[in-house]
Formats: C-alpha cells, structure tokens, sequence
C-alpha cells in the first residue's frame, strides 16, 4: 500500500505553496468585506448558500496543516518546553510587531479624512493606552486602538486578521498537554479526541450555523456570558481542523494514497458545499485529505518554493491593514478586483520584512543553548554570589536589618493608621512621594532571600519529601504558636490596660480552640474576638501573618518546578523571570494605586471573582521577588562581583526610588545585585550574628502585637518613634524565646542529610 505521507519525503513538499496561498485566499475574501462592509458578495459564500467564504475555507486548511506540523514538531522536540519555546517564537515575535506597527504606522495612517488630508500622528500616539498594547500582544489579543478608519465601511478596525492567533496558541497548549500527559503513546487517543470535537461540534451545528450568517450566538449557558460563549464555539471550530491534522499526522502510516479516495473526497465536499449542509463538517476529513493529497504529491513538486523565505505568516498578518490602507487612499479610483490585486501587491514587501527582520531572526533562537552560551564565562569572573562560604554570609545581618525596617514602618501604621500630614509620615514614603515605604522594599528582600535559600535548599536536600519536612518545621510549629499566643495572650491584654480576670475569661470564652487550630494549620489569621478597640488599628491582632502564607505558597511551586525538574533549567528560569516581570509591568499602575489606598481598576483579569483580586495581585507582586532570588540563585557562578555594577545598581535605585517613580521594578534586579553584594562582602563579617539562634522568624511573628500592646499601654507617654525603639527591646526576648522553645527544638527533627546532592542546573 502507497502512503499518503513518508518520511522520506520529509523536506520534499508543498506545505510553503499551500500556506502562501491560503494567506492569499484571505486577502481575497477580506477584500469583499472591506469592500462593501459585508460577506455578501463573496463568490464562494454565494455559491455555498452562505455556509463559508473563500477565507473561511483557507483558514480552516491553515488549522489542518497547523495540527500537522505542530504534532510533530511535539514529537521530534527535546521535551515540552522546548516545544513551548519554538511555539512561541514562531507566533509572537511575528505577533507583537503587527500589533505595535499598527499602534504605530497603520492607525495613524488612517485617519486621513477628506477634511484632513495628512495623518495625525501626534495625536493618535497619544492616545494610545500602551499598557493595554502590550497587555493585548501578551494576551495574543487584537488591541483596542484609537478611532481611525472612520470613513470606510469597516470602521476603527485596524487589523481584524489577528482574532485567529489566540485559538492557534490555544491549539498549542492542547497538543502540550497530551504530549506531557503521555498519550501519543496511546493508539487510539488523538482519534478519540478528534471524534470528541467531532462530536461537539455536530451537536452545536445550527449554533454555529447562526453565529455565521447573522453574527449571534445562539447556545445558551447559565455558566458562561456571550463573549466566552462566542470563543468557545470558535474554540471548539478550530479545534475540530487542528485535531484532523493531528491524526493525519499521528495516522499518516495508515492513510493510504488512492485516486478513488481523492475523487470520492471531491465529490463529497462539491455536494456539501451547495447542495447539502454541512461542507465544513466535511472539510475536515474529505478536505483535509485532498489537502495533504495535493502537498505530498509527486506529480506537482514546489518543495523551493519558499527557498527566499516563509511569508504566508506575514501576509496573513499584514494582510488586512494593508487592505484598509489601499481602501482609503485608493478606494475610490480602484474597483474590488483592483484593491484586492494592488493589496496583495503592496503586502508582499510587509511580508518580506517580517521575515528577514523578525520571524527568521527569533526562529534562530530555538537553537540557543543558555547553558553553553553562559558556560563562557563560567570561572572567568569572580561571582557575587559566593557559594563557597556558603555559612560564612551576612545574610542573617540582612534579615535582621529588614525585620528591624518592617517594624519601623509598623510603628508609624499603628500610631496613626493613615495620614496625608507629612509630618506623620513615614520618612521614606514622604521622600519616594507615597510609593514605598522603609517595610516595603525590606519585605520585598526578604522574598528574594527566600528564593534564594529556599532554591539552595532544594539542591541541598537529599529528597523532595526532605525539603518538604525541613519547610514544615520551620514555619508551622511557630506560626501555630503565634496563633494561640494571640487569641489567649495578647487578644486579652489588649482588651484595656491592665484587665481583670473576669474580663480575660469572658474573652476567653469567645474563642474557639478548634476555629483557632485549624486558622493556624491553614495559615490563616486567627479568629481572634474584638480587642484593641481604643487604638487606632482597632482589632487587628497581628497583621503581620499575611505574608506568611504567600511564603509557603512559593515553596509549593518550587517542589513543583523541582520534581518536574526545570529548578535547574537556565532557560526555563530565565523565561519565568521575564514573564513574572512582564505580568508585574503591565499591573504596575494597579498595584500602585492599591498599594497607595487608592481605587484600582477591579477588571484587569477579566471573568475573574472580584473578592480575589487582592490575594492574586500581591501574590504576583511578591512572587516577582522570589522569582528574582531563584534567578540568581541560578546564574550564580555567572554574575560578576563588580564595584562599577554595585555603584551603577545604587545610582538607579535613588534615581528610582524619588523622580522615575519605578522602584518596585528596578528593585528585583538592581536591588537584589546590592544584597547580594553586601552578603557576601568579604570586607563586612557579620555571620556571627547568628552564633546564639535565628531570630528573625520570631521577630517578625511576634512584632506587630507587642507593638500594638506598648501603644496600648505606654502610648500616652510614648511618641511613634518610642514606641519602636520600646517595642524593639521586647520583641527581641520574645523572639529568643520563640527560637529556644519552639523553632529549634523542631527543626531538630530534620532528618540528617546522607549527601549533599549538589545543584546539577541543566543548560
């Protein structure tokens, strides 16, 4: 039996002729919709009785041959992510410099009206929301642009083409997942979920069937709102040609090549498409084979066809905008056929540029090895991070340092809450105009330097199940303790100065043991009954816990990243860290606005439950910073001890921190530099600090309640600044008692290390 497919003729194909003419296909069917403003007129929608036009068709095909290529492209990569990595760089790079080019050339260019004859620049760059931009590239989304293209019958639509990539992406993560889940080793898996779409999408027929001729969707659920609707019926569209190539590819041993097979295809498709229903239904098999028919054909060889370059991407991209251009400027000297042959014409040079200057220069980053690149300099270079004093490090100094700063800014907060006096400001929040405070960027240190250890700490243990015990008795036994501490100790205390018994057992009373244990083992705040009622952070106990359980959240992901062993990937890494710090970009001037008290836009994730938003958006801020300790923990060996770095690094933190108003992003990289500089200073010793216990978990649990209970009881006699420097000498006992009784008794129970098993980090 003939194959319709060999691995053979793996290079020798018509895929790069197929694609570039599907792009085209899509000028083609656009042209009539920009043309008239509707579908109407289109050849094939005419002649298929509306079902689909010519584009329609194209890309449908172009989701055949996507499932193709990208299931292979799964099978022959060296493991998921780099799957991933080429996925992304063959769809963003292409991506983001259509969106921004027509943020940039193609919106202003079109909104020349007949009373303006020049573009306005200027002005449409200006109202240009760039964070929702790039939000929208990062999102794979079309972006909303200002009004331009007013006069056309397609107004203010500046690329529509565009809608498609975020379902292809979509696909993508489909064939990921079944990849990384094993189930291409099962025979009949991508069969199976290809008759599972099938099926879907037979069943949401006459739904799909309106929403193509009219526009509205007509599937109700009570579980979803009209626009998720819409892209899960578009989702589940593609999803049907995507998974048809899959299986052609997955199957391609047992699909035989047959001329009664492509006669019997055309036949099928010619009746669906206009005299049945259904042609698109049909597309999938019969079409899909007539398809890949004609692409392994020998009779009709074009395998150079693309030896000058791939540009059906960049046509398709740059297709619609160019249309829109070529309409505006010429619309009305040109006839249809004459748009859509001089826009065909004049994307050709955008597509050429794509190419050369965007698509093939990332794609040539898919053969970067990180490891090999960085491995250059490994021993040339004296490292901040000095791993060879691994004990020997001012690191216990720093936590110390930070602990101190957080229960300054603590003593302004519970003296007087908030205040817009600058008197009663806190120092630095007067100096960085309200956008840091002294406890900020030291809780922000403090998550890098748990993301340094804590990853350390991964390496060092003999098991995951190890690192599991040691993060368990290191932040529960004391955390409990806390807790109890109080509900039955401070919660009392804080009732008035100096309350009688009667009133400390009706208190009492109104604590539950078991709500208290399970907040505890849960690391959540403790049910505490009212109490600090005369202070200015009336009932709050303990505000400082919060922190605690995004902290263990952090160790979670890194058991997860560290048993599927991408801890020690340095592109994996690399690619976290950026992508934590782009997410952080775009929600800077949101978390600003939180992080000020101000009213922040609740929208910014869509169809995402309000009540979250505050536990998703500080999770996100600090993660960046931990992120930022795991990096690098991870190029350790790779970045230099320089004095030209440490002084550039302070310049742009004060330069940051009073007049460009972006501290909280130069910090995790500028910031982390100067910590670890002063850690590792071979100039200022200071490990012995910690010669008689740690005490800076203890310092920060216990701070925020004995603070409160000196404001409660010398507050009168006190000024905000007494407060700290009395709350300081009893924190400090407090501290040591917790390290003596609790903490160091249970991490005694760590198990022995057997072996130290060293970071093995992966290029």
């Amino acid at each position: 039996m003939e194959k319709l497919y060999s691995d053979s003729v793996n290079h020798r194909n018509n895929f790069d002729l197929v694609r570039f003419l599907l792009a085209l296909s899509v000028i083609f069917t656009h042209g009539f919709v920009i043309y008239y403003g509707k579908i109407d007129q289109e050849p094939l929608w005419r002649f298929s009785h509306q079902q689909l036009g010519v584009g329609t068709m194209a890309l449908n095909f172009f989701f055949v041959i996507s499932g193709f290529l990208v299931t292979k492209s799964f099978l022959v990569s060296r493991g998921g992510f780099d799957f991933l990595i080429k996925r992304a760089l063959r769809i963003y790079p292409g991506f983001a410099v259509v969106c921004i080019a027509g943020a940039l050339l193609f919106g202003p260019l079109g909104t020349t009206t007949l009373s303006r004859f020049t573009p306005d620049f200027l002005t449409y760059w200006k109202d240009t929301n760039v964070r929702y931009l790039i939000y929208s590239i990062a999102k794979l989304y079309p972006p909303v642009l200002p009004d331009t293209f007013q006069t056309l019958p397609c107004p203010n639509d500046v690329n529509t083409s565009i809608w498609t990539i975020w379902y292809e992406f979509l696909c993508y993560l489909l064939v990921l997942a079944v990849g990384l889940l094993g189930l291409f080793r099962k025979r009949f898996v991508p069969l199976a979920i290809f008759a599972v779409v099938a099926g879907l999408n037979l069943w949401h027929f006459r739904a799909y069937e309106a929403y193509n001729q009219e526009g509205i969707v007509v599937w109700e659920t009570s579980l979803l709102d009209y626009d998720w609707m819409e892209r899960l019926l578009n989702l589940e569209h593609f999803l049907y040609f995507f998974t048809a190539g899959i299986c052609f590819y997955y199957y391609r041993n047992y699909i035989p090549k047959s001329r009664a097979l492509v006669i019997l295809s055309a036949v099928v498709l010619v009746v669906t498409l206009r005299w049945l229903k259904g042609f698109e239904l049909a597309q999938g098999i019969f079409g899909s084979y007539l398809l890949f028919s004609f692409i392994f054909s020998k009779r009709f060889r074009f395998h150079r066809f693309a030896k000058y370059g791939d540009f059906s991407y960049g046509i398709y991209l740059y297709g619609w905008p160019v249309q829109q251009l070529v309409m505006l400027y010429f619309g009305d000297r040109l006839s249809l056929a004459g748009t859509i042959i001089v826009s065909m014409l004049l994307v050709f040079p955008f597509a050429v540029l794509s190419w050369h200057l965007v698509e093939k220069q990332f794609l040539k980053l898919k053969r970067l090895n990180i490891g090999a690149f960085f491995g250059r300099y490994e021993g040339r270079i004296v490292p901040v991070f000095d791993e060879s004093v691994r004990q020997d490090n001012n690191f216990y100094f720093l936590r110390c340092l930070m602990i101190t700063a957080v229960i300054f800014t603590h003593s302004y907060v519970i003296y007087y809450i908030s205040s817009e006096n600058p008197d009663e400001m806190e120092p630095l929040t007067a100096f960085s105009l309200g956008q840091i405070t002294v406890g900020s960027p030291a809780l922000n240190f403090f998550f890098v330097i748990s993301g340094l250890l804590i990853t350390q700490s991964w390496f060092y243990s003999k098991t995951w199940m190890d690192f599991v015990v040691r993060r368990i008795l290191r932040v529960f036994p004391a955390y409990v303790m806390v807790s109890l501490a109080c509900v039955y100790v401070i919660g009392p205390l804080g009732l008035r100065a100096f309350p009688s018994f009667a009133e400390v057992q009706e208190f009492w009373s109104k604590a539950d043991l078991l709500s208290v244990l399970s907040s505890a083992f849960t690391l959540a705040y403790p049910p505490v009954p009212e109490t600090f009622t005369s202070l200015p952070a009336s009932n709050i106990v303990n505000a400082s816990l919060w922190s605690v359980l995004y902290e263990v959240y952090y160790y979670l992901v890194i058991i997860f990243l560290g048993v599927l062993g991408l801890l020690g990937n340095k592109r994996f890494v690399v690619c976290l860290f950026l992508a934590v710090y782009f997410v952080n970009f775009l929600h800077k001037d949101i978390f600003e606005a939180y992080n000020m008290g101000d009213n922040y836009d609740y929208a910014w994730i869509p169809y995402f439950p309000p009540a979250y938003f505050e536990d998703l958006l500080q999770f996100e801020h600090y993660f960046l910073y931990f992120v930022a300790g795991v990096f690098f923990y991870t190029f350790r060996n790779y970045i230099p001890k320089s004095r030209v770095l440490l002084a550039i690094s302070v310049v742009v933190m004060l330069l940051s921190i009073r007049w460009f108003r972006v501290f909280e992003l130069t910090q995790p990289v500028f910031g982390t530099y100067i910590l670890l500089y002063v850690a590792f200073s071979r100039k200022i010793r200071l490990s012995g600090m910690a010669r008689h216990g740690d005490f800076t978990y203890g310092m920060y649990l216990y701070s925020w309640p004995i603070q409160q209970l000196v404001l409660l009881y010398f507050g009168h006699v006190l000024t905000n600044l007494g407060t700290f420097f009395v709350s300081m000498a009893l924190i400090v006992p407090a501290a040591a008692l917790s390290w003596n009784l609790i903490e160091k008794p249970f991490m005694n129970f760590k198990h022995k290390p057997a072996a130290v098993r060293r970071a093995v980090v992966k290029a």
